[in-house]
């Protein structure tokens, strides 16, 4: 698998980009787009580039928006250490989109490499954007199935700050991979997809190339919780 992924240190030197980037091409189409491009031999117009992902300090810009939505005095993680992830994804459609994560810094390039192997299996996501953009509720992102990242807030119903807080926890299609107890479903509009055998896409199962994936980077999934709980759309380094 070829990917590139860039590292810069300087916060206002990304180059954000935004949406959606491709559709499978054809082989001339996609070459003459793209540096690179991985193409299915056996099939027409299944070209596509290869992933690529930035991971770039907090920029000033962005600083100013997420402040008071996603960040706030006394978080456990201080902006200076959190790092921007732009990176490459499919979608349920079959296009390839731009997406956003806000990361710990010193998890940046495995959330990147990890996403690099998503992208190869071609697993689908439905939306990754940046949590202020949904004015830093958890509840409204989950119901979006957006997939997120760095968020300062406590654990649901409790004082304590979540592993979203430090940077190093991902919810991954939160809508299709609900948090459970019991009767208790969140979010509530997933509730159809709490059998793991049901067929949609972009579900995460216990064995999976996703959960191997992460794995191979130390991260831990929630879906294997033995408490009681299960979360299925929760990855962290902490297993919490």
């Amino acid at each position: 698998m070829l990917y590139l992924i860039m590292l810069i240190t300087h916060a206002n030197a990304i180059d954000w980009k935004d949406g959606l980037l491709t559709k499978p091409l054809s082989k001339d189409l996609c070459e003459q787009q793209f540096k690179t491009c991985s193409c299915d031999s056996t099939k027409l117009d299944t070209c596509v580039p290869e992933y690529e992902a930035t991971i770039a300090p907090i920029s000033e810009e962005l600083k100013a928006k997420i402040i008071g939505k996603s960040w706030h005095e006394g978080c456990p993680l201080p902006i200076k250490d959190i790092s921007t992830v732009q990176l490459m994804h499919w979608t349920p459609e079959g296009e390839i989109h731009w997406g956003h994560i806000n990361i710990a810094s010193v998890e940046a390039e495995n959330v990147a490499k990890i996403f690099a192997e998503l992208y190869e299996a071609q697993f689908p996501i439905t939306s990754i954007k940046l949590i202020h953009e949904f004015n830093g509720s958890d509840d409204v992102s989950m119901k979006a199935n957006n997939t997120s990242g760095f968020n300062c807030r406590p654990i649901k119903n409790t004082k304590r700050w979540s592993q979203h807080s430090y940077g190093q926890a991902l919810d991954i299609n939160p809508l299709w991979n609900p948090w459970v107890r019991g009767t208790i479903i969140d979010p509530p509009e997933g509730k159809e997809f709490v059998d793991r055998s049901n067929p949609q896409l972009g579900l995460i199962r216990a064995g999976d190339s996703t959960v191997l994936s992460f794995e191979k980077y130390g991260w831990k999934w929630g879906g294997y919780w033995s408490n009681g709980r299960k979360d299925y759309q929760h990855f962290s380094t902490s297993g919490k």
